[in-house]
């Protein structure tokens, strides 16, 4: 009879070529992660992206630009605007829109705006007001301070 608890043991004791074989199938798949570097091409670089195109901050602004001139203040209620632009695949929200009138006496809304987009998140500051013809139009969108 064997003694409780030590199965293995034993098991390794009636056959040393099974725990031998055993320990080398276990070790073997670790070999491949250690090795020489110098099969390594140095000439890939990663965790590099280039900067978004102009296009993207343009359509990313004029898609924030929408979302902030259609949002109904009173039902927000201090709470995030999701926004997504489809041909960008940027998102993000925003928050703070505030209302009031702009030097010519035009209705003005002020707020702060999250992308996230495939090179990093960013955050803007922004003013769009509403014009003589009824068009909204960005005044202000500029990367945030701090």
């Amino acid at each position: 009879m064997r003694p409780r608890g030590r199965t293995g043991r034993i098991w390794c004791e009636a056959s040393q070529w099974r725990c031998r074989v055993l320990a080398v199938a276990l070790v073997l798949p670790l070999c491949g992660c250690v090795g020489s570097t110098s099969a390594i091409d140095s000439g890939i670089t990663t965790a590099s992206v280039t900067p978004a195109p102009a296009d993207d901050k343009a359509s990313d602004e004029a898609t924030i630009r929408n979302a902030v001139s259609s949002a109904n203040l009173d039902m927000l209620r201090g709470n995030p605007l999701p926004w997504a632009n489809a041909d960008t695949g940027s998102q993000g929200e925003v928050t703070g829109i505030g209302e009031r009138r702009g030097a010519a006496g035009q209705v003005c809304r002020h707020f702060h705006a999250t992308v996230t987009a495939y090179d990093g998140v960013r955050l803007y500051e922004g003013e769009i007001c509403l014009g003589d013809d009824g068009a909204w139009t960005t005044s202000a969108f500029v990367p945030a301070a701090g």
